[in-house]
């Protein structure tokens, strides 16, 4: 049984009015394309995903209502570290399901579907839907993302690494480019390239300065550095956008090492 959140989520997809046209448009791909990025900086807000399938619902398009539906529905099923609630992922698929049998052939869509087998850890299942977009797709910018996620979920960062070279000549905006840099970022994080993880950290905050994790991930690695001046001074800054239980727990952490901090 799907667990109390997926389950809120459902019964405000069941208050929605959504499209009944099921051909694609692209004024429905770009509203879709709008909900994604409102989907994308969801870091635990509830009515941001709210926000999202508004958004969704109000696209004009069956398939493209649908597949936002899908990517909303595996947000929410999240759970911590890379645990998903399964219940949740497989109804995010049913959803994403019907959107696959209105548009078999779109990138966007089938790429859903290798985000959610990798949730559901059925990794042969995501590399045989990647395989597949390569062979017949031409390689975008989302289809890189995707690859980089899919290799950093195998820990190869060496495939991660071709994979972001690509990725940086696709991007077609600075803000694709930033969520670029910001995922290699922590790609390098959690591989302990701390050196390599902050330089693009530093290019984050001076792209955009009020980001509350890239201020927090840097504090992280200074204190793990031991620089815990910079641990402190890098807290504060991300305490001061947000408050939130990450920080706060690294706060505590640099006062038992830096009680001046």
């Amino acid at each position: 049984m799907a667990n109390d959140y997926v389950k809120q989520l459902l019964n405000f997809i069941d208050q929605l009015t959504l499209p009944t046209d099921p051909r694609p448009s692209d004024r429905a791909k770009q509203l879709y394309q709008r909900g994604k990025k409102i989907l994308n900086t969801y870091r635990g807000n509830r009515a941001v995903l709210q926000d999202a399938l508004r958004i969704f619902a109000a696209c004009g398009s069956q398939p493209y209502a649908y597949a936002g539906i899908a990517q909303t529905i595996m947000k929410s099923a999240f759970e911590q570290n890379d645990d998903y609630d399964q219940d949740g992922l497989a109804i995010a698929l049913d959803w994403l399901q019907k959107a696959q049998t209105l548009e078999p052939d779109d990138q966007a869509i089938n790429l859903i579907e290798a985000v959610i087998y990798m949730n559901m850890n059925r990794f042969d299942d995501a590399r045989l839907v990647l395989d597949h977009l390569i062979k017949t797709t031409p390689i975008t910018y989302a289809l890189c993302m995707t690859e980089i996620n899919y290799w950093d979920r195998k820990k190869d960062l060496g495939k991660v690494e071709i994979r972001y070279k690509k990725a940086l000549s696709l991007a077609t905006d600075e803000e694709e480019r930033q969520t670029l840099i910001e995922t290699m970022a922590g790609v390098y994080l959690m591989h302990n390239k701390y050196e390599e993880s902050l330089k693009l950290f530093e290019q984050v905050v001076k792209s955009n300065p009020q980001n509350p994790w890239a201020w927090h991930n840097m504090s992280v690695m200074y204190f793990r550095l031991q620089n815990y001046p910079k641990a402190a001074e890098h807290n504060r800054r991300a305490l001061a956008l947000m408050d939130f239980g990450a920080a706060r727990q690294i706060q505590e952490a640099i006062k038992k090492k830096f009680p001046r901090g």
